[in-house]
């Protein structure tokens, strides 16, 4: 996957939707992160399941034989909508979105607005051993922050794409690397880069997860190591295949 043909593609889908991806695309892309997010939990949902639950969520949980899979997905999708309304209002991208999205996964935020960072350290799940020391993460999600928002004066142009791609590439493997949430940082960091690639109307990017993906595992710990070119190739080609998602759609169920 070259960029000129991820930018022609992106061209392509933009029609589709007059300057930014078509609604039902959206909603198409989103359920496809919430498959690949809760797969493998317990019993997995499948594709069917999670659209009847993108038409029907009344703010409950299920009390079907895959409660547990089902809660998850509506935390997914919950923090997939508050991505989405991020992007209508073209709100500015900071690390008080990062935390939202885990208190939307998690219920992490207690009673005075204030998030419960992890208190320890530990190895990681996915077998990066990269963390920030505890007592680090605090002073490294404020220098975060300043970058984030030092980073984010890109237009929504195909030409800045490049760029784009490596802001969103380095926040997602940033955030890895800081690791503030005793659980859920993989997750976060995920709908995070997403918020970013929203906040430019690109598409939703499918990432798999570090701990299935050793090409994923790879070009985050390349990230951490300073070379993001790796990740960011990567990142191409998970647009190039959402494009792609969005046209066979498009085919499949023909929209005037």
């Amino acid at each position: 996957m070259g960029m000129l043909e991820l930018k022609d593609k992106l061209s392509h889908v933009w029609k589709l939707g007059n300057g930014d991806i078509p609604l039902w695309a959206v909603s198409v892309l989103q359920q496809e992160v919430i498959y690949y997010s809760v797969k493998g939990k317990q019993i997995a949902l499948g594709r069917k399941r999670i659209a009847e639950l993108f038409c029907h969520d009344n703010g409950s949980t299920t009390t079907s034989k895959f409660l547990h899979a089902e809660h998850l997905a509506l935390c997914q999708k919950r923090a997939l909508d508050y991505i989405e309304s991020l992007h209508t209002v073209h709100s500015s991208l900071s690390c008080e979105i990062a935390i939202k999205i885990h208190s939307l996964l998690f219920g992490t935020c207690i009673g005075n607005g204030m998030v419960q960072f992890r208190d320890k350290n530990f190895c990681t799940a996915d077998g990066l051993n990269t963390a920030v020391h505890f007592t680090d993460i605090k002073k490294h999600m404020a220098t975060y922050d300043l970058w984030l928002k030092s980073q984010q004066e890109k237009e929504t142009d195909l030409l800045q794409l490049p760029e784009i791609l490596q802001f969103a590439a380095r926040a997602h493997v940033k955030l890895i690397h800081i690791h503030p949430f005793s659980d859920g940082n993989g997750r976060t960091a995920r709908l995070f880069l997403n918020a970013i690639l929203r906040n430019y109307k690109l598409p939703y990017a499918v990432l798999p997860k570090v701990r299935s993906s050793a090409v994923v595992k790879d070009a985050i710990i390349n990230g951490i190591k300073g070379d993001i070119r790796p990740f960011c190739e990567m990142l191409e080609n998970f647009l190039s295949e959402s494009c792609d998602r969005i046209v066979r759609h498009q085919a499949k169920y023909p929209r005037r």
